[in-house]
């Protein structure tokens, strides 16, 4: 399913992922960042057009690909907004089953995902927790400042 590009504003919580229409380093800080469901929640209250229904086939099709992994977690927090979505996974200890998985989904994805970032956080009990953002329109890349982040 394509969704039509809007001339609708980029949130201000997206655009600052954005240089140039390409995604900037900024997206590897947001990934580690305390704050990260602050982030989704940002994606959804932007209410950008389309986003509900882009979000919910978006999950589907994580959740799809989640269960062709069952050593690894379920989705859990997720968001679209115009041009990214962000979630959480669960992976318990095995991140080399989620570092396959996450190989393997932009080749099996129906859906586009031009660019995709993710980064596992250490939980405090040992398990981990991994996080994404991906873009749903453009030619995907980055573009990088240059710093490390």
């Amino acid at each position: 399913m394509a969704w039509p590009a809007t001339d609708a504003a980029i949130p201000a919580a997206e655009a600052a992922l954005l240089t140039q229409g390409m995604v900037n380093d900024r997206v590897h800080t947001a990934l580690k960042a305390a704050d990260f469901d602050d982030f989704i929640v940002s994606l959804q209250a932007a209410n950008a057009p389309d986003a509900g229904e882009r979000g919910a086939a978006y999950r589907t099709e994580l959740e799809d690909a989640l269960q062709r992994a069952p050593e690894l977690g379920h989705l859990g927090r997720f968001a679209c907004g115009h041009t990214f979505c962000a979630g959480t996974i669960r992976i318990g200890r095995d991140r080399k089953a989620f570092d396959t998985w996450i190989g393997a989904l932009q080749d099996q994805a129906t859906l586009p995902m031009p660019t995709l970032s993710h980064r596992t956080i250490l939980a405090p009990d040992g398990s981990s927790e991994a996080r994404l953002v991906f873009t749903t329109r453009g030619a995907g890349g980055f573009i990088s400042s240059g710093k490390r982040p």
